[in-house]
Parts: C-alpha cells; structure tokens; sequence
C-alpha cells in the first residue's frame, strides 16, 4: 500500500484539478443514460437477434363491462408493459463543488498540440504558449495532519467536499415520441362468442350434383377458450340447392365439429353463376347465466346446368 502512495503525484495542474471532478460528473451521466436505455430495451421490447429493439412488448386482458341491456361483454385490453412501469430518467440536477488547494508552485506550461496539417503550411514559426507558467496545486488537507515531509500541517482547508442533487430529470425526445406511439398501440376491443366456418382443403365451389364438401366448424366463447358439447344448426338461403349429412352436430371436446355439404340438384338452365350461403348457428352459455346466440357462415359457388 505504501508503495502505491509513492506512485502517485504530490501535486496536479490546477486546471486539471479543477476538471477532474466536472469530468467525474460527464462520466456519471453517461453511465445514467446507458443504464437508462438498457432498462427501455429490456422491460420495453421482445429479445431481438439483430441490433434493433425488436416488438414493442404489450400486456394483454380481459375484463366484462355492461351493455346497455344489462348483460355482459368481454373487452380485450393490450397495453404497452413500458408505460406500466416508472422510467429510472435519472440526471445531475445540480452539483456543489467545494475545496481548498494549496499551491506549491509554478510548473513551466506544456507544449501546445501540433496544428493541423492545412494549418502547418502556412505557419512559419511556433506559436508560443499562452501562459508560459502554470500554478501547481494539491488538494489542501485539513488541520492536524502532517505533509509530505512530516510537517504539522495547520490550515483549516477541508478535503474536496462534492454535493449532488440527484432528481427525475426531463425525458428526452424519442422517449416522449415513444410513449404518444405506445399510447396509441393501446387498444380495447370488444370479444364475443364466435363460430369459424371453413372448408376442408379451402374448396368452396361443387361441380357435379352429388359433389360434397367438409365444412370444419369451431366455437369459441369471449376470452377465446373452446366450448365442447354445444349442439350447431346448419341451414341454407333460399332454393334448397345444398344437402347436409347432418343438421345439427356437436361439438368435441375441442369445440370443433366437422359437416358434410353436398349438391343435391343442379340449378335451372341459364341461371349462370350461383352462390349459396351456408349458415350455421348456436347458443352459447355466458359467465353471468346468460345465453347468446353465435352464427357463422361460408358462401359455396354451384356449377351452372
């Protein structure tokens, strides 16, 4: 440790005396800032490979809010989890920098830096230091304590004594763009019951009497969980193109139930392109002892006679 203390320099250049702690300060915010925008990337994004920030990360959930009738409604709210949490915006306010140097003598001033290269050519001789001598100091110790040489030091100078105010600083630009963008990410939807009606295979046209089609049918209640054992109508529009295997299925345990749809006779001759829809419909228990009706449907094409 001894040896340490004889390593270092008994007195400094005032001047870099007295940048030393503003230099202190300038570093400190840095780090602030760096901290600051690694909490933004890691509460705020998705993980991301590349160098970016990746998806914004949102919280999701459901709530039930009245409808004017009296039942419920379930709403889907999705909210940035970044303007749930507080932003650690941290900055140097304000720092108080006292102490007491004292001076041991005069330094002769350091060579001034070599000019740049437009600047060399046309200066023909060195210019000389502004102040050919420089003050140099050390930080005053405070009384009772020995100097260097073992003599009593007995000044009332106090050791470098710094002050700083540390307060939630202003946020900058982006950050304040970020947050109007993620307030306008926020959304509120409302979600009900639902019946997915789709085609095996996406076929949706017949092209013979006799041809069928699958239908793959789906229930779904509000917060999207599957409805098993619900009985599903199926009909048809007008004219009684379609034949169904079945009118009413149920659904499995998955909520999903499966159809067949068949041409049972061919339109009249130069009725051109025809579309038939068909519907499927069923009755869906709610969580406050209501019931609800839920329809779904597909439009299949019939060939022309």
């Amino acid at each position: 440790m001894a040896d340490q203390h004889k390593k270092i320099q008994p007195y400094v250049d005032m001047a870099e005396l007295f940048a030393m702690p503003l230099t202190a300060l300038i570093d400190a915010d840095a780090h602030a800032a760096a901290s600051f925008a690694e909490f933004i990337r890691i509460n705020g994004f998705e993980p991301s490979a590349g160098e970016g920030f990746g998806q914004l990360r949102m919280v999701t959930f459901s709530y039930d809010k009245a409808k004017p009738d009296g039942t419920a409604q379930t709403h889907q709210v999705s909210i940035p989890l970044l303007s749930l949490l507080p932003l650690p915006s941290l900055t140097i306010k304000e720092a108080n920098i006292s102490f007491g140097v004292t001076v041991v003598g005069a330094i002769k001033s350091p060579p001034p830096p070599p000019p740049l290269p437009s600047v060399r050519a046309k200066q023909t001789s060195p210019s000389p230091a502004i102040h050919p001598h420089r003050l140099a100091v050390r930080v005053a110790r405070s009384g009772g304590s020995q100097d260097d040489d073992g003599q009593s030091v007995t000044s009332s100078q106090v050791h470098m004594t710094v002050k700083v105010n540390v307060v939630q600083g202003d946020l900058p630009n982006g950050i304040t763009q970020l947050l109007n963008m993620m307030s306008a990410s926020t959304s509120d939807f409302r979600r009900e019951p639902s019946l997915a009606v789709q085609s095996e295979g996406g076929r949706t046209k017949l092209e013979y009497e006799g041809d069928a089609v699958t239908l793959k049918l789906e229930l779904r209640d509000a917060a999207g969980a599957a409805q098993p054992d619900v009985a599903l109508f199926l009909s048809q529009d007008a004219d009684g193109y379609l034949a169904f295997s079945e009118n009413v299925v149920t659904t499995d345990a998955t909520g999903r139930a499966s159809v067949k749809v068949a041409l049972a006779r061919m339109p009249p001759a130069g009725s051109g392109r025809v579309f038939k829809t068909v519907s499927a419909g069923a009755i869906v228990s709610l969580p406050n002892g209501d019931s609800q009706d839920v329809s779904g449907s597909i439009i299949l094409e019939v060939p022309r006679s």
